[in-house]
């Protein structure tokens, strides 16, 4: 894809990424994410959102934390076993507590610590002391059916707090699939998602408008990159591969 040098921007510095930030929270996903988060949040309801990875999932969440007090942001990993990913959202939750590394070894906190039920039990005690909490999690694939057989504990525990869970297709393929094998509480899980709500790719106008925001103004090179990105990461990368072609044909 080739381009007038002219007509590209070739910042890297925080400008040029929070021109990018600036585009995306223009987006219907980042609507959509905005409205669900705040359904949720408002009505201690559970929402669970479904888009391909670049479709602004993970930016429009931090977002709508940034916006709100009370909104704990847990991002689910590859590498967390079930025990992990739940002290993790206690770190979120109540750092305080789950920081209290000068206690003696032997002691209460540290039984406790190896014991789910009082995990869990710390989260929704923190929860229920907070006006209106939030938990979002995010890249919700990366949860095993085990990690995800907990949730309903929490749920009911923590009946004033909202959630969001955020995942692509497949994690929503998942779910279904290991309720209708039956998998320990999964289907708990599913009859507590109040609402699903799916993204979508970025339409020709949302590309453009990110285009010009990153100082792509050549007509045919954003035709191109309307027809071949299919989401916002692909969209990004393009823009930055441009960029290094302008460095080649700059004087």
């Amino acid at each position: 894809m080739k381009a007038d040098a002219k007509t590209i921007s070739v910042t890297h510095d925080d400008a040029d990424k929070n021109k990018v930030s600036q585009a995306l929270l223009r987006t219907y996903n980042y609507q959509i994410v905005q409205e669900a988060c705040n359904y949720a949040k408002t009505n201690s309801r559970v929402v669970a959102i479904v888009g391909e990875p670049g479709f602004g999932k993970t930016v429009s969440l931090r977002s709508f934390q940034k916006s709100n007090r009370n909104v704990f942001l847990i991002t689910a990993r590859p590498s967390m076993k079930l025990k992990t990913f739940w002290f993790y959202m206690l770190r979120k939750v109540d750092p305080a507590y789950a920081d209290s590394q000068h206690l003696n070894m032997e002691s209460a906190f540290e039984y406790n610590h190896r014991n789910l039920f009082f995990i869990l039990t710390r989260i929704s005690n923190a929860l229920r002391d907070c006006d209106q909490p939030l938990i979002c999690i995010d890249e919700a694939g990366k949860l095993t059916d085990k990690m995800l057989s907990f949730f309903h504990e929490l749920r009911d525990d923590a009946p004033n707090c909202g959630f969001v869970l955020a995942g692509p297709p497949y994690w929503k393929d998942n779910m279904f699939r290991w309720a209708a094998a039956n998998k320990s509480g999964i289907p708990e899980v599913l009859r507590r998602i109040n609402l699903w709500k799916s993204l979508l790719p970025p339409t020709a106008n949302e590309v453009k408008q990110f285009c010009l925001m990153r100082g792509i103004k050549d007509e045919q090179v954003i035709r191109n990159l309307i027809l071949t990105c299919q989401n916002y990461g692909q969209l990004e990368n393009e823009i930055e591969l441009l960029q290094l072609e302008y460095h080649k044909l700059k004087p």
